[in-house]
């Protein structure tokens, strides 16, 4: 079982739009047929607030082990500078 920890922040979220619309394998394959556990991720989630501080802690803590995170962000200051 592989597990995946996916954080994003100020992101415009393109690559969980990519990831949604895969299509070999697709999303459900992953789940289903390959063994992904997606522990978190933050437009898939039915946790909030606590339950994702929880989990984050237990991970932090080695209780709920996982083998790939993805942190997707941008920077503030550039997408300021863009508009402007």
């Amino acid at each position: 079982m592989t597990n995946i920890l996916w954080l994003q922040g100020g992101a415009c979220s393109g690559n969980t739009m990519s990831f949604l619309c895969a299509e070999e394998p697709t999303v459900v394959e992953l789940v289903t047929d390959f063994g992904i556990n997606i522990l978190y991720h933050p437009s898939l989630a039915l946790e909030i607030g606590h339950q994702v501080s929880n989990l984050l802690k237990d991970i932090v803590k080695g209780k709920s082990g996982w083998t790939f995170s993805f942190l997707k962000a941008a920077s503030f200051r550039d997408r300021i500078t863009a508009v402007r």
